[in-house]
């Protein structure tokens, strides 16, 4: 399915299977100015260079209470974001979508994206991001899970280059590397109040080596962390502090 131009199209109820494309969007493609509204659909089984399941280029939008599943891509297995502007994609589940070089589940470029209340979970990538990556972008991920995801090369998580990103009321585990940045000074990763799948918070060598959940890298902030799991978007875990951190380890 293509949508372009000065549009804002409602895709409702849909199934969209079983598609191969050799350029973007396997399942749906959203070019040059389209704002479309995607909802209740379940795109799965699709194959593209770009975006298995979803690509949005040039133009912005809405997905909600989606499943985005099962889909294939060099670059983003479920949702590929090309310049894309201020993409929404709320109560949807980006699940089991494979990329070969970045960006597992998603992959951005160029583009603003926020995403609130999904389920970012086990997607995998022969190169880096198993879950998400983010290349000259600014993301919001709140009130999500993102768990089991995978990378042969770096960072089963989120990885950033060059990018912006907020993460927050979130739970992360079981990806490995939670959250990394690509050069670290140049790209900001706030990622405080999450659970990591530990009370012990995220592992970092040097400012939390004896954390026992997902890894983070340099750069990123993740003081404090939430010390009990459940997501709840008004009402977050209670965050840790320096000295329920230090309680933990008496």
């Amino acid at each position: 399915m293509w949508l372009e131009g000065e549009s804002s199209p409602l895709v409702a109820g849909c199934e969209i299977h079983n598609n191969t494309v050799g350029g973007m969007g396997g399942g749906i493609a959203v070019d040059v100015g389209a704002a479309p509204v995607i909802r209740d659909c379940h795109i799965h089984d699709n194959t593209a260079s770009s975006g298995g399941g979803v690509c949005w280029a040039a133009s912005g939008g809405v997905i909600e209470d989606c499943l985005i599943a099962g889909n294939s891509a060099t670059f983003g297995g479920g949702i590929a974001l090309m310049s894309a502007i201020g993409l929404v994609v709320t109560r949807t589940g980006v699940e089991a979508n494979e990329a070969v070089h970045s960006g597992g589940g998603l992959y951005a470029s160029d583009s603003t994206l926020e995403m609130r209340g999904c389920e970012i979970d086990d997607n995998s990538t022969q190169g880096s991001g198993g879950a998400v990556w983010l290349l000259n972008a600014d993301a919001v991920i709140s009130g999500s899970t993102l768990l089991r995801n995978s990378a042969v090369g770096s960072t089963g998580g989120v990885l950033i280059d060059t990018s912006t990103l907020t993460v927050s009321s979130c739970e992360i585990s079981r990806n490995g590397v939670g959250v990394a940045i690509l050069g670290a000074g140049i790209s900001h990763a706030d990622a405080r109040r999450n659970w990591w799948g530990d009370e012990s918070g995220p592992n970092h060598p040097a400012l939390n080596p004896d954390g026992l959940g997902d890894g983070v890298g340099d750069g990123v902030d993740f003081v404090p962390w939430n010390v009990v799991t459940g997501i709840d978007e008004q009402k977050p875990p209670s965050p840790a502090t320096w000295g329920s951190i230090k309680a933990i380890y008496r």
